[in-house]
């Protein structure tokens, strides 16, 4: 579990079963690869998670998103292109 307050430049990698929250004065700059991630601030790069991103109405992501589960609030802003892995939608 990662919480994020500040400014981020670089790319964050997570583990299997991680999860990033950023805060809505945080700002990442760069790309995201975790498991779960809520955005209140700001981030600038792609993002990929294995199982949702939840960008709250206070949040920006200004890039591309790769998962299975994405949440939009109403008021926030997505500037980029959304797309689901096949595999994820295939029954197990």
């Amino acid at each position: 579990y990662c919480r994020i307050h500040g400014r981020l430049v670089g790319d964050l990698v997570g583990a299997p079963g991680s999860r990033v929250v950023l805060g809505e004065a945080g700002l990442i700059e760069g790309k995201l690869e975790v498991d779960t991630v809520w955005i209140d601030g700001c981030v600038r790069g792609d993002i990929r998670a294995t199982t949702r991103v939840s960008i709250s109405s206070s949040g920006r992501v200004l890039g591309n998103i790769q998962t299975p589960s994405l949440v939009i609030e109403h008021g926030a802003h997505f500037e980029g292109a959304n797309s689901s892995p096949v595999a994820s939608l295939l029954p197990t």
